[in-house]
């Protein structure tokens, strides 16, 4: 948590702070580089892939259990966050085990170890709702006992976690982890956004994960799976459509229609040629196509990614080196350059902008911040401020935006970054 140091600065909203943790102990032992870094990442989707392998063990033979792990893989945004210090690989991986455990021991005991690893999925990154949703319909179904033990161990310990996150934050601990991380903007065309980059390239997986989830609500009793397909499928539609949402809202989907459509395979397999339905078989010529489209595709939209980054950060050594004798505080964007360059995040600029929308925070102060020319350094991406780009209208007010105009000059750009640094006297 970022100690407050002036009026009108508020704290990092995002909900990294186990994640944080990990990467910080880890960083102790095997030092903090840019490999290391991320290592906490790349295990945590090979804990992902051995927890998917675990659940569809348990409902497939040796060849179909291997599906739903692979076609995890094909969905390419999983290896872009894989190599990206986020915590919804940890978060994710967490939610895994812990459908892993309730499905692989049905007792009371595995229902309660169930419950533990889905709060600290949530502690790390609160977004396994849907699998709450689903854990509950499914065991409604199966076994009330285990209900109330699942209902019972939940409500005890999120009650402690926020208890004792309330008491050694000030009280700061509901703001971090929720007020400051959901808003009630939700719109069409960020939902199209996100569908059309992290959904659109997989349609026919996620096509036929819908089919078999639908098909499988006429049998009894009901898997969980199709449950937590549906309940994933439901929640990624406001999810997306919020601000500030991508491809990684969702990763819950990506990892219940890759146990769906092992499901599928596995019927397929379980039934004898004759007794397979002319849409089973269309769907099962489908995956196939699917299959050779990500097979094209994939190392097209992972390239995309590589240059994009690449190309961004193509003048970091010139441009960090500046920054790093520029005193405190500075202004930064994107949050990561804040530390690339030595320097303290001073702001959450997206936070404080959605807080400031509904009204819960004054930017006042930190307009008279920049008014003053308070800052040394400004560091804005991709658009200068006096032609800010969509995203950016996302993470600045536009009295933020019109400050840094007016008190503040392009020092250095390669078009990809803008740094400002005050201007002298009253010049504009």
């Amino acid at each position: 948590m970022c100690p407050q140091r002036e009026p009108g600065w508020v704290a990092c909203g995002d909900q990294n702070s186990a994640y944080s943790a990990v990467v910080a102990a880890q960083g102790k032992i095997f030092g903090l580089g840019f490999t290391a870094a991320r290592a906490v990442s790349f295990a945590a989707l090979l804990w992902v892939l051995l927890g998917l392998h675990r659940i569809a063990r348990a409902q497939c033979d040796r060849w179909t259990e291997l599906a739903a792990p692979a076609v995890f893989l094909f969905f390419i945004e999983i290896s872009f966050y894989a190599g990206s210090m986020r915590p919804d690989l940890l978060s994710l991986a967490l939610v895994v085990s812990a459908l892993a455990t309730l499905i692989r021991w049905p007792t009371i005991r595995g229902t309660v170890s169930a419950a533990l690893l889905l709060l600290a999925g949530l502690f790390v990154k609160p977004q396994a709702f849907d699998a709450v949703c689903a854990v509950c319909v499914y065991l409604a179904m199966v076994d009330r006992k285990r209900l109330a033990a699942f209902i019972a161990v939940g409500a005890v310990g999120g009650a402690l976690i926020v208890g004792l996150g309330q008491f050694l934050t000030g009280g700061r601990f509901l703001d971090h982890h929720y007020w400051y991380v959901v808003y009630p903007s939700h719109t069409l065309g960020q939902l199209g956004t996100v569908l059309f980059y992290g959904a659109l390239p997989w349609t026919i997986f996620i096509g036929v994960a819908l089919h078999h989830s639908v098909g499988a609500l006429r049998h009894r009793p009901v898997g969980l799976v199709p449950i937590y397909f549906l309940c994933s499928l439901a929640w990624a539609l406001p999810t997306g459509a919020g601000a500030g949402a991508a491809a990684n809202y969702l990763f819950e989907l990506y990892v219940a229609t890759s146990l769906a459509v092992a499901a599928f395979l596995q019927g397929l397999r379980e039934r004898p040629p004759d007794a397979v339905s002319r849409f089973d078989r269309l769907a099962a010529a489908l995956i196939s196509i699917q299959v050779v489209l990500c097979l094209a595709l994939n190392p097209l939209i992972g390239l995309e990614h590589y240059f994009s980054t690449r190309k961004l950060w193509s003048s970091r050594d010139t441009m960090v080196r500046a920054l790093r004798i520029a005193p405190e505080p500075i202004l930064v964007e994107e949050l990561g350059m804040a530390g690339y360059t030595g320097h303290q995040l001073f702001v959450d600029s997206f936070v404080a902008t959605r807080l400031s929308n509904l009204h819960r925070w004054d930017e006042g102060p930190l307009l008279a911040m920049l008014t003053e020319r308070r800052f040394s350094r400004a560091v804005l991406r991709e658009a200068p401020a006096d032609h800010p780009s969509q995203l950016q209208r996302e993470r600045f007010t536009p009295r933020m935006l019109e400050a840094i105009a007016a008190h503040y000059r392009v020092s250095w750009s390669d078009g990809n970054w803008f740094v400002y640094e005050p201007r002298q006297g009253g010049a504009r």
